[in-house]
């Protein structure tokens, strides 16, 4: 499945590294997480053996710089779009105070996004990202940003 995560073998053993949706595709339910940032869940021959949280930091003037750029008369919207999951993407963009979220996003919903808001927008449209899992949106808006800082959280 498409945005899902991997599968191979390694030493013999079938390996799974992805979202929920694949552990659902190999009958592993996984629970739901109150984790900022997206969970790569782990298994091996079919067997829970754990997850990885890739999580971006959020920077201590993020709140600042939107409230800066919300001053600005050419800016309409600070829009955020995020893979992240609907109750932790609402979260940081209440904490932040963006204009709108829409989360759960695959790379391509992204694009398909920046394209309806390029549309109803009638105007430029930015677009900040990571660079990595952003870069076709990143493409695609009329002005591309990429910045980003990762860290990464290892758990079993």
């Amino acid at each position: 499945m498409q945005g899902s995560g991997i599968c191979g073998i390694v030493d013999n053993h079938e390996v799974y590294c992805g979202n929920d949706k694949l552990m659902e595709t190999i009958g592993i339910k996984v629970k739901d997480s109150d984790e900022v940032g997206t969970i790569l869940h782990i298994a091996i021959d079919k067997k829970y053996a754990g997850n990885i949280v890739i999580a971006d930091e959020l920077k201590e003037d993020t709140k600042q710089g939107i409230e800066k750029l919300k001053k600005l008369r050419e800016i309409k919207n600070i829009i955020m779009l995020t893979g992240d999951k609907r109750n932790i993407a609402e979260k940081i963009g209440k904490d932040v105070n963006v204009d709108k979220v829409y989360s759960e996003l695959l790379p391509n919903d992204k694009v398909q996004k920046i394209e309806e808001l390029i549309e109803e927008e009638n105007g430029k449209v930015a677009f900040v990202g990571d660079g990595i899992n952003d870069a076709p949106v990143l493409a695609r808006a009329d002005i591309g940003i990429a910045m980003g800082a990762l860290r990464l959280r290892f758990r079993n």
